[in-house]
């Protein structure tokens, strides 16, 4: 049997499909990967509130005081470590 010839539109269709298939088979990604982003945790969020004035000038008063601020710096230093322990283990 003779060859026969392609018509235009069976050859614009023909590179088409080769085209597809040859792109298709690529194995570099289109679009480069995007990074996940990183979230600090909770704990790093959070403010730490402000020292307490104080307004009492008697010992019962100031030792009151101290205990609230030395509170106030525990809890704070709580969160803090927390917060470099998650962050720690977030890191890559």
């Amino acid at each position: 049997m003779p060859w026969k010839p392609i018509s235009p539109a069976g050859r614009h269709l023909l590179i088409a499909a080769w085209m597809l298939a040859l792109c298709s088979c690529s194995t570099t990604p289109s679009v480069p990967a995007i990074p996940p982003r990183i979230l600090p945790p909770v704990q790093c969020l959070t403010v730490c509130p402000p020292v307490p004035e104080l307004t009492d000038g008697s010992l019962p008063g100031l030792r009151r005081w101290i205990d609230d601020v030395l509170n106030l710096y525990h809890d704070c230093r709580r969160a803090h470590t927390t917060c470099a322990a998650d962050l720690e283990l977030t890191t890559p």
